[in-house]
């Protein structure tokens, strides 16, 4: 029993000190993208828009119901009716406030709305243009009321 002792030590030694040559790994294959022409173009800040005057309106301070129609792309329109605005709004004001996308209105303080993909506290400006600010929210009306810089109204249904 000794012996066969022995032998097992002695070949556990053997296989654990005994140097095992390495197996060959086959070389590695690097991938080079073919390369490609790089084309620049120019494109320009700002997209060349025909200015057209806007026919200024009589001054009034009361309310009326009006409707307004913009033109999304060349042969697509949207109309809105349901605008109160004050006469002497311009038809860029009441085109603007027609055509922006209302998608959620917190009521709270302060008051906020998602106008066009952006939240706007009251008293933000939403348009830089035209000098449009989210003015205030009519929760009796479920409206919101913009004002631009020369202090006209415009309010619209959420």
């Amino acid at each position: 029993m000794g012996v066969v002792l022995a032998a097992l030590v002695i070949g556990g030694a053997y296989l654990k000190f005994t140097p095992v040559a390495p197996t060959p790994v086959p070389p590695r294959q690097t991938y080079i993208a073919p390369i490609e022409p790089v084309v620049k173009v120019q494109v320009p800040d700002k997209v060349p828009t025909k200015a057209v005057p806007l026919p200024e309106e009589p001054v009034s301070g009361e309310r009326v119901a009006s409707t307004a129609t913009v033109e999304l792309a060349p042969g697509v329109t949207a109309t809105t009716e349901m605008i109160q605005a004050v006469p002497n709004a311009s038809a860029g004001f009441k085109a603007f406030v027609a055509g922006v996308k209302i998608s959620g209105v917190y009521q709270g303080k302060p008051p906020r709305a998602f106008i066009n993909g952006r939240l706007f506290r009251t008293g933000e400006m939403v348009d830089d243009l035209q000098e449009i600010y989210f003015d205030s929210i009519d929760g009796a009306t479920r409206s919101l009321v913009f004002k631009d810089a020369r202090g006209a109204t415009v309010s619209r249904r959420y």
